[in-house]
């Protein structure tokens, strides 16, 4: 096994266990959130998982952050979503934010259906995702006390960077929009929680 597949392998299973870690920390009460947040990530990640697969040199593995971005995100949306209904909690509720992403991705998908551009509509998706974290940093940025994982922040972070390696070594122009999308604003997001916990 080489280097690709090692970074390969360990972006899948940082990103993984973040997500894992995640649900038992819903499980557990540690963390409630909206169950809004994961199923716009999952239909937004979806679309993105798409778009790329359209381009003739795609590849699960070249891509690997958006792959495991892909998994993690429908892991914790399934998860949640069952807890809550069994609970009868389920309650999805939309912020203004959240409507301007689920509005945005759609318009994104009727572009690619127009003009079958699909390098357009992946980068547009990207930016998007980047929306998307924005009542995340809001909230964060105002807390008094921490209620983000900074686990399951961190292991985003972190499969992202590594993931950088498969990107390079495939040369792959979408896999490193995902990277330069992905790490900034998980850095950010882990930096306000660890802010948020020092207050």
């Amino acid at each position: 096994m080489g280097l690709f597949e090692i970074s390969v392998w360990i972006t899948a299973i940082i990103m993984m266990a973040g997500s894992f870690y995640y649900c038992f920390e819903i499980k557990k009460g540690i963390v409630s959130p909206p169950p809004a947040t994961f199923i716009i990530a999952a239909v937004t990640f979806t679309l993105s998982l798409f778009m790329y697969s359209r381009n003739p040199n795609w590849s699960f593995t070249a891509n690997i952050g958006l792959t495991s971005a892909f998994l993690s995100a429908w892991t914790i949306c399934i998860y949640l979503s069952a807890k809550l209904l069994r609970e009868g909690k389920f309650f999805l509720s939309i912020n203004n934010w959240q409507k301007f992403a689920l509005c945005s991705a759609l318009v994104v998908f009727i572009i690619w259906v127009i003009t079958n551009n699909a390098f357009v509509s992946y980068l547009l998706l990207q930016i998007a995702a980047l929306i998307a974290y924005t009542p995340v940093i809001q909230k964060l940025w105002n807390a008094k006390k921490n209620s983000e994982s900074l686990i399951f922040w961190t292991s985003l972070f972190l499969s992202s960077l590594v993931a950088s390696y498969a990107a390079y070594q495939r040369n792959d122009t979408e896999a490193w929009i995902y990277i330069f999308r992905a790490v900034p604003s998980t850095l950010l997001v882990v930096f306000l929680t660890l802010k948020a916990r020092s207050n």
